[in-house]
């Protein structure tokens, strides 16, 4: 195996690992928005019949569920920068290959200014 044939399977595994793991992390928020939504409209129509300490809880929980879809965006943020610059990594060793969903996508404004990246 060659150096450049090398540099690109390397390129190419790491590019598979990073779809997968912002596949993952995708599901995993629609998840978690599934069960903010089912706090919320427990708060909405019950909180008249809770306690305040069952009202503070779900107001905490449902702020921590808002952290961690937060922190999961970010983290495929990252993900995704990361997939742009392989892209133009195996463009430069492989001219005409012609990857770019991300590396196209790079300049989304709304990931950058939700995540602040």
């Amino acid at each position: 195996m060659g150096d450049l044939e090398l540099r690109v399977t390397v390129l190419m595994h790491e590019y598979d690992t990073l779809r997968a793991e912002i596949l993952q992390r995708m599901s995993h928020r629609f998840a978690i928005m599934g069960f903010a939504g089912v706090v919320g409209g427990y708060m909405l129509f019950e909180v008249k019949r809770a306690s305040d300490y069952q009202t503070l809880f779900l107001a905490v929980a449902a702020a921590f569920l808002l952290a961690i879809w937060w922190q999961m965006g970010r983290v495929m943020l990252r993900c995704s920068n990361r997939i742009a610059e392989i892209e133009l990594a195996v463009e430069q060793l492989l001219p005409g290959v012609g990857m770019c969903w991300e590396s196209g996508r790079r300049g989304s404004p709304f990931m950058h200014k939700v995540h602040g990246d």
